[in-house]
C-alpha cells in the first residue's frame, strides 16, 4: 500500500525534504554553548539553560549523522 499523492511526496518529515545547513546549524550550537560555558557569569542559573542548549546541538548532531539515510529507498 503506497502513498502517490502529493502530499506525502512534500511531506517535510521524510529524510529527503532535509536541507543540508541543518548539521552546520547543529554544529553552531555546539561551538555557542561552548563560548557561553567560557562567559558564565550566575552557574546556577546559565548551566541549566547551557546544558539544555548542548542537548539539543547533540541530538541535533546525533539526528543528522546516525538517522536515516537520505538514499533509503521507501517500500
Amino acid at each position: 500500500m503506497k502513498e502517490t499523492t502529493s502530499s506525502s511526496a512534500n511531506d517535510p518529515r521524510l529524510p529527503s525534504a532535509a536541507k543540508p545547513y541543518y548539521k552546520l546549524c547543529s554544529w553552531l550550537a555546539i561551538i555557542f554553548c561552548a563560548q557561553s560555558l567560557a562567559n558564565m557569569k550566575n552557574f546556577e542559573n546559565d548551566f541549566k539553560q547551557l546544558s539544555m542548549a548542548f542537548m539539543f546541538g547533540v541530538m541535533g548532531l546525533v539526528t543528522n549523522y546516525l538517522g536515516p539515510s537520505r538514499a533509503a529507498k521507501q517500500r
